[in-house]
């Protein structure tokens, strides 16, 4: 579908191509499993090591998203999380698997 087309022609302009990019999510946990709240220092680290990767990242961390949902009929389980996000114009899942593999080497559950 044209965008739009330009005046006294009847060629319609390109839509840039930036429809193709992938925008990822990551679901970053503030409490382990145990309850123990994470260093701060693993989610700069975090967030460096995307940025570098993907070339910018947006992090919405200023309020946690609180998450709820029945573990079984009688339990509500609480989860707080940050979200990262990134662009790619692929989704690399060996990558990413790799990576949520080596997070969960320090006990921190990633979703993507």
């Amino acid at each position: 579908m044209p965008l739009r087309k330009k005046i006294g022609t009847k060629r319609p302009l390109e839509r840039p191509n930036t429809y193709h990019i992938k925008l990822i999510q990551v679901l970053l946990p503030l409490f382990s499993l145990d309850g123990e709240a994470f260093p701060h220092n693993i989610y700069l680290k975090i967030r460096e090591e995307l940025a570098e990767r993907f070339g910018g990242i947006t992090t919405y961390t200023r309020s946690p998203v609180v998450g709820l949902w029945k573990e079984d009929q009688d339990k509500t389980v609480k989860d707080e999380i940050i979200i990262y996000e990134v662009m790619a114009a692929d989704l690399d899942t060996e990558w990413w698997k790799t990576y949520k593999q080596s997070l969960e080497r320090i006990n921190l559950v990633l979703k993507i």
